[in-house]
């Protein structure tokens, strides 16, 4: 194996990849119990200054990768990159390069991805790739190249597409719901820009998996995080206004453990949370073919929930307040207009016994998937403790 040997110093831009590649297998079989080594230390060093050196050969004039780049230069580039296959111990590797090297990773890829060539042959290595990524996508310290390695790949429908089909894609719901911000705010604004890019694919993802993704979204509202809760209702809504999305908003306003699920939302603290929460609710309610055991919730919980929508707390401060008062009233008439219980046959009155809103229902079943595995990722591993109050 040619990385045994030292290595002549790479002139050409041929020359460079390849003695890229060499240093990053290096990396690869430096074992992981060996720590922050000498060999490992200078064999990172060696890959981020290729790094710089290719990014200086290919494309320096533009001062980053956005340019359109010389056809020639990066034909030659990109072969090299196919018949070495340098991408996979260069993304493997990540997290033992520095910031600079890092950044230039990520300009690597996308300077690459311009050619289409490049997209299929990453097609055939997506089931090798896309696994490093989604768990790097997790790792505090390098989760910002992995989302941003992501997004270049997911720029392309056709790996999208791969990606959205592997099961480490489902990873996305368990960082979203991590304890560190920036990890929850990077895994959730990449997972968003995938799901609205490409209208049709994202229709057929939830036609495939309507069950499983609405108990990631519930898990995600379940959670104690703010950032996880508020956006996990946003991205709901705006997936259920889609048209191409009807299938899956039938299922959703079907479903009685997400209707008790945002219900519970109505009366959380956060003003915002209540408004966002009250977007999906009204669906709920103006949808004019409700199952019955959809129509027994709401009716049990008449007069509760007129007095949340009365409330001033769930009167939020917002450009949007006019409208937001009109839906309100139109949802409260609309409940109103639910027959009454029945108070003179007592079995139905025990059937339809009131409580306050928050224990007017059984809290939703525990998520399934509660704890990470390689069968099944876990989306929010905190789903569990995250129960609505009996």
């Amino acid at each position: 194996m040619s990385f045994l040997f030292p290595l002549k110093k790479p002139k050409t831009l041929n020359e460079m990849v390849f003695a890229l590649n060499e240093w990053a297998q290096r990396l690869d079989h430096i074992p992981p119990e060996s720590g922050d080594s000498e060999a490992r230390r200078s064999s990172a060093d060696e890959v981020g200054k290729l790094l710089a050196n290719i990014r200086k050969a290919a494309w320096a004039r533009s001062s980053d990768s956005t340019a359109q780049p010389d056809p020639e230069q990066l034909a030659a580039l990109a072969k090299e990159v196919y018949s070495t296959d340098v991408i996979i111990p260069l993304l493997r590797n990540v997290m033992y390069l520095d910031f600079d090297a890092r950044k230039d990773v990520t300009s690597f890829v996308a300077f690459i991805l311009k050619r289409q060539p490049t997209v299929d042959y990453l097609q055939h290595r997506s089931t090798v790739l896309f696994p490093i990524l989604m768990k790097q996508a997790g790792t505090p310290e390098i989760h910002r190249t992995a989302c941003q390695v992501i997004r270049e790949f997911a720029r392309h429908e056709a790996l999208c597409s791969q990606l959205m089909n592997q099961q480490c894609f489902w990873l996305f719901f368990g960082h979203i719901d991590d304890v560190e911000f920036e990890v929850a705010t990077d895994n959730f604004s990449t997972l968003q820009e995938i799901l609205r890019n490409y209208p049709e694919l994202t229709a057929r993802f939830l036609n495939r998996n309507t069950d499983y993704f609405m108990k990631c979204i519930n898990g995600l509202i379940l959670s104690d995080g703010y950032v996880a809760k508020r956006q996990a209702l946003r991205l709901l809504f705006h997936l259920i206004r889609q048209q191409r999305n009807h299938k899956f908003l039938l299922a959703y306003v079907d479903s009685l453990e997400s209707l008790k699920l945002i219900m519970d939302q109505l009366r959380c603290k956060s003003k915002n949370i209540c408004f966002d929460a009250f977007q999906i609710f009204k669906i709920f309610v103006a949808n004019p073919n409700k199952q019955q055991a959809i129509l027994n919730v709401l009716i049990r919980n008449k007069r509760q929930l007129v007095e949340v929508l009365q409330s001033p707390h769930t009167l939020a401060d917002r450009h949007e307040n006019i409208q937001y008062q009109k839906e309100r009233e139109y949802v409260k008439r609309k409940i109103l207009s639910f027959p009454d219980i029945d108070t003179s046959n007592p079995a139905k009155q025990r059937t339809h016994q009131t409580h306050p809103l928050h224990q007017a229902y059984p809290p939703p079943n525990n998520h399934p998937h509660s704890q990470h595995s390689r069968s099944q990722p876990q989306p929010h591993p905190s789903a569990q403790s995250q129960r609505v109050p009996q």
